[in-house]
């Protein structure tokens, strides 16, 4: 009897927390409204609400940015929004414990218990001292069977309730798959956005290394200055050159003023007489 307490107790606690995660509620109406964005103008548009299966298809529907999906785009939007959003996970502590959780097994178990009470209380009774040794553990037994059956109630009452407000039939719904979707679309949420992070962190990397990149090649090249030349054969380089293009106004200048040296080639060209232009002087 213990272990049907505790698991009504599970999926009690799992079924108050998806009614009370308002956290939760602002997500999934911004999923709703990222459906009816991409289905406007289809006979799906403007929808009051969805399936709760659909959370599991946001992972499958592609974006229109390489690498991403709905998921990653609803867990922008939410981010954009309202970052302490992104952790709403942390409010639904039992769903993952009330996804292992059947409600109809716990429910027939309880049945189960409170059947076989009635049969000793009934087999005590046609025995009178038998019933006077078995009265205090029936009446304990009652007690905690009358308070399970109340829990059990409770419980009903809020599965209804859960389906009601997730737009579900309370005829067909199951608390304890309300409970995986859930627990499944959190897994996934957080991944995304842990993903989007990562994407992020990686675009700043990029833009960085994109921005020194163009700092780079707009910087212009310096370029230092190569040893002073000798200086001694510099002048000397000067002077050479000055030397081998003198004008030639001043060579003739300098052949005029200087004598020419004794015996020089310049000495006797000067001093042969032309034959042509001296005259034979007569002799008296």
């Amino acid at each position: 009897m213990d272990e049907v307490k505790n698991s009504v107790a599970v999926m009690t606690k799992a079924a108050n927390e998806l009614l009370d995660c308002d956290d939760l509620h602002s997500v999934i109406r911004l999923v709703l409204k990222a459906g009816n964005y991409m289905n406007a103008g289809g006979y799906s548009a403007n929808a009051i609400g969805f399936r709760m299966t659909s959370l599991l298809n946001l992972a499958d529907t592609k974006a229109n940015k390489p690498g991403m999906n709905l998921m990653h785009y609803v867990a922008k939007q939410v981010e954009d929004i309202d970052a302490e959003l992104l952790t709403f996970h942390t409010q639904l502590e039992h769903i993952g414990m009330g996804a292992r959780v059947c409600k109809e097994e716990v429910i027939t178990d309880f049945e189960r218990e409170l059947k076989k009470v009635k049969e000793v209380k009934l087999y005590c009774s046609r025995q009178p001292g038998l019933l006077q040794q078995m009265e205090t553990f029936l009446l304990r037994a009652e007690a905690k069977l009358a308070d399970v059956e109340s829990s059990i109630q409770e419980l009903k009452t809020l599965s209804n309730a859960v389906a009601e407000y997730f737009c579900e039939d309370p005829a067909t719904f199951k608390l304890e798959e309300c409970c995986s979707i859930f627990h499944s679309f959190c897994k996934r949420f957080d991944t995304a956005v842990k993903e989007n992070q990562e994407r992020d962190a990686a675009d700043q990397r990029r833009k960085r290394t994109d921005s020194v990149r163009f700092v780079a090649k707009r910087r212009p090249t310096v370029s230092f200055p190569g040893p002073p030349p000798d200086r001694d054969s510099g002048l000397e380089s000067a002077l050479h050159s000055f030397l081998s293009s003198a004008p030639e106004g001043l060579v003739r200048y300098r052949k005029k003023i200087l004598p020419p040296i004794e015996g020089s080639p310049a000495e006797c060209s000067s001093t042969v007489p032309s034959v042509e232009k001296n005259e034979t002087t007569p002799l008296y």
